[in-house]
């Protein structure tokens, strides 16, 4: 561990290098997340199979915001799909398959009166810092914040809880970097990219985008780009990758960043392709 990173645990935040990115590298981007679907040779590809559905998504997405979906290889992705989809219907390899497939196609008035149950068990998790947890009296994390408030969201329930208080939770995550973190007072609190979609969706969820300092948040996430071969990192200096590069993205693009589509955030998706499906 270098002098540096003792330091900044020391400090419990990074510090932003004067030689950091301060401006979005557009193209760049786009080859660091095309650059995933042509050496499928590679070891890091093959070492990567466990996430390959994830990691499609991480792209998809990224490429979404950036305005290059046409870009990708469409028929490479709906062959890969339809080989982990079982006779019956059933998708196979992670949850998150299924997710993607269902929040695309399937009603949301299929829940029937399962309904009300779910948006119960949202509400339990509920915790008196404004937060929410894995399940009712769990640590409130900003990443279970975001899926607790776009459940609601979705269910047209966020009038069952007070915004105010989870506004003020979510805003207190943002560090001296500018950067946003998970949840408070442990080790981990370090500023991550990735918070900068769970936090700020989640104040955009509940209309509140402005209680935090949204230009510092730009000027870190920019900070954290490899300005030389593409794609953001967790932070500055780190290595960079699909995952947080969809997250930066868009979190960007909610923070109305120039040359970006705008993204839902609800949903993690370019309001443009959510107009394609009839249920939202």
């Amino acid at each position: 561990m270098s002098l540096a990173s003792i330091w900044n645990i020391a400090r419990r935040d990074i510090e932003i290098p004067k030689s950091a990115p301060t401006e979005i590298c557009i193209e760049k981007h786009k080859e660091f997340i095309l650059k995933y679907g042509r050496d499928r040779e590679s070891y890091e590809y093959i070492m990567a199979e466990y996430l390959r559905m994830s990691g499609l998504y991480w792209c998809l997405a990224s490429l979404d915001v950036l305005g290059a979906v046409d870009e990708a290889d469409k028929q490479f992705i709906w062959n890969f799909v339809k080989e982990n989809q079982n006779p019956d219907g059933v998708l196979l390899l992670q949850l998150v398959t299924i997710h993607i497939s269902s929040t695309r196609s399937v009603p949301f008035r299929s829940f029937g009166d399962k309904l009300g149950e779910a948006v119960e068990f949202v509400i339990r998790c509920h915790n008196f810092d404004g937060g929410f947890g894995t399940r009712p009296g769990s640590e409130s994390h900003a990443g279970q914040v975001y899926c607790c408030l776009g459940a609601l969201a979705i269910a047209g329930c966020l009038e069952l809880i007070d915004t105010d208080r989870t506004g003020e939770w979510l805003a207190e995550r943002q560090c001296p970097s500018g950067g946003l973190c998970g949840r408070p007072e442990n080790y981990q609190w370090f500023s991550d990219v990735c918070y900068s979609w769970w936090v700020l969706a989640s104040l955009g969820i509940i209309k509140k985008l402005h209680w935090i300092d949204k230009n510092s948040l730009t000027k870190f996430i920019l900070a954290s780009q490899d300005d030389e071969s593409g794609g953001i990192a967790d932070r500055p200096e780190d290595a960079a990758d699909p995952f947080h590069t969809v997250f930066g993205l868009s979190g960007l693009s909610l923070l109305d960043y120039p040359g970006l589509e705008p993204v839902d955030a609800v949903f993690c998706m370019t309001k443009k392709s959510l107009r394609k499906f009839s249920f939202i």
